[in-house]
């Protein structure tokens, strides 16, 4: 029996093994299939941005026929003839040009869908991480509170059997008890929902219950004070979305006014032909020439779309001045959002010890029956009231860091660097 109680607390400290915060990160980005999800939609963004890089080459097109003909007379004819055939765009008013700038704003775009995306999933799963460990918080707070007053019925109890205290005293911290159950089992429920959301992320494995950056965050906003806020308009990736997009309607206008517009281009060809059962025999042929296209009637095929581009254009500078306004909002907000809640959770952190420290005096004073079951309850009360606002304002701190980050357009690991 000795061997396998020995065997047991060898093996506990293995079953209850947890990962910290930045570890379950590691592993969520390296194991959450969205990840590499977003990794193949960029590539495959990418590649359909490859034709417009090459607009502006030749073409080249290998032709192979053949022409089997007979006369009313029986005569039979058979044809061949192998080729290669070229086009050159000479000039093409500006179309070749749009189309290559085109293609490199979509590249450009592809890599902020990507960026926006990534740090969507960024925020969702330290999310997920933040309120697992939230809620984990406020149910040990829970368990706290049935404890202490378990502890302080067990006092009121033998007081009450000196005669130290009325039966009402000790029937107050009967109701206290059954009231703090209560909010237990709140907080089991929302822990329960917690912990199903942390499943998506990690499987099979414990979080460590600690806030990750309650020593650091405080040094971070110390560098972030002192820095200036004006060139985070450059780096938010909504703002750099829609400039993208506003330097695109401007190639899309070139483009559909270039369809207005003659088009000059250099044709040539060279093949070799077969004649069978003629006297032509076998021959080389090559041709070289230029092709000029006018447009003069298209039934405004042209005219329309470019009409209608230009509007768009207009449309969009004004998509852009709104989203600039809007950004610049979000940035400050953000800013001044996690420097307050920072600044409010080292000081809820330094109140949540004076009413610890009250309260384990005001516990001293009850049992030797110098204060009431209302003092003691009130001391307590503050004592874990003060504790769950130091929870909340550490969740806060730390919820705002990540959204200030991703306004700035870093992930969580750059900005901490800053």
């Amino acid at each position: 029996m000795r061997r396998f109680s020995f065997l047991a607390l060898f093996l506990l400290p293995l079953t209850s093994f947890s990962i910290g915060f930045e570890e379950a990160y590691l592993k969520i980005k390296s194991d959450y299939p969205a990840f590499g999800q977003i990794e193949n939609q960029l590539a495959a963004a990418k590649s359909r941005t490859l034709p417009g890089y090459f607009q502006w080459l030749p073409s080249l097109t290998a032709v192979a026929t053949q022409n089997d003909s007979s006369s009313a007379y029986d005569v039979f004819t058979r044809s061949r003839s192998i080729g290669l055939t070229s086009q050159l765009s000479l000039f093409s008013g500006g179309s070749n040009w749009a189309e290559l700038r085109l293609s490199r704003i979509a590249s450009k775009s592809a890599d902020l869908a990507y960026s926006k995306r990534f740090l969507e999933l960024e925020a969702e799963a330290l999310s997920a991480l933040l309120n697992y460990i939230y809620q984990q918080e406020k149910l040990e707070i829970a368990y706290a509170r049935i404890e202490n007053k378990e502890q302080s019925i067990e006092i009121a109890q033998r007081m009450f059997k000196k005669g130290r205290i009325p039966r009402s005293e000790y029937e107050k911290l009967s109701i206290e008890l059954s009231n703090a159950k209560a909010q237990l089992e709140d907080s089991r429920l929302a822990e329960f929902e917690t912990q199903a959301n942390l499943l998506r992320y990690l499987e099979g494995e414990k979080l460590d219950i600690k806030w990750p950056w309650v020593d650091s965050l405080p040094t971070v906003i110390a560098r972030i004070e002192v820095k200036s806020d004006q060139n985070s308009l450059e780096e938010n990736l909504d703002y750099l979305s829609v400039k993208q997009s506003l330097e695109a309607q401007d190639y899309l206008l070139m483009k559909s006014r270039a369809a207005l517009m003659p088009n000059l281009a250099l044709v040539g060809s060279y093949g070799r032909s077969y004649e069978h059962f003629t006297p032509l025999g076998d021959s080389n042929a090559w041709s070289l020439g230029l092709t000029l296209s006018i447009p003069l009637f298209q039934k405004f095929s042209a005219w329309g779309p470019y009409r209608a581009q230009v509007h768009q254009n207009a449309a969009s500078a004004k998509a852009f001045e709104l989203t600039k306004r809007e950004t610049r909002k979000s940035i400050s907000f953000s800013r001044s959002e996690m420097l307050v809640a920072t600044k409010s959770a080292v000081a809820r952190d330094k109140i949540l010890n004076q009413s610890r420290s009250l309260f384990e005096k005001s516990l001293k004073l009850f049992q030797s029956g110098r204060i009431d079951v209302n003092t003691l309850g009130n001391d307590e009360d503050r004592w874990l009231t003060s504790r769950e606002l130091a929870v909340d304002g550490w969740r806060r701190a730390h919820l705002a860091f990540i959204n200030f980050c991703h306004t700035r357009g870093q992930s969580v690991d750059s900005c901490r660097k800053l």
